[in-house]
């Protein structure tokens, strides 16, 4: 079922995917908090 090419394909898309999402936390400016950003509440009183 899986070709020589298609496990290649599989690796060099894993590892395109792996420098996406490293590329895109660099230029964020990888911060801790990025993937749990609390929604700001403003509280009226």
């Amino acid at each position: 079922m899986f070709t020589k090419r298609m496990k290649v394909c599989i690796a060099a898309g894993a590892i395109l995917g792996v420098f996406c999402i490293v590329g895109a936390m660099i230029r964020s400016g990888f911060e801790r908090d990025a993937f749990y950003q609390k929604p700001s509440v403003v509280e009226h009183s």
